[in-house]
């Protein structure tokens, strides 16, 4: 089963989308992994687990990453495009 996201949100400061996988605070992020020219971030854990994905802007480039690393790392991608978080706890 993909793994759902325990959280969507928007950074309004800096016009970003972040579609959290884990909690920074207690993973911290290992690397950051750039797709379509770095419009597309994956945050990654130490152990390489990915922590969240920030979207900075969404096109056909950015679409076709975010279905990349979905299926690379078996992430379920509807709540970021529905906007939900279904009882992901």
């Amino acid at each position: 089963m993909p793994r759902l996201p325990i959280g969507v949100e928007r950074e309004a400061e800096h016009n970003v989308a972040c579609v959290r996988y884990g909690q920074v605070e207690r993973e911290g992020v290992g690397r950051t992994v750039g797709y379509a020219d770095y419009q597309v971030n994956v945050d990654v854990d130490q152990a390489g687990g990915i922590v969240g994905i920030e979207i900075l802007s969404l096109g056909f480039e950015e679409l076709a990453a975010l279905a990349e690393i979905a299926k690379a790392h078996d992430l379920d991608r509807s709540p970021s495009i529905g906007g939900t978080v279904p009882s992901a706890a």
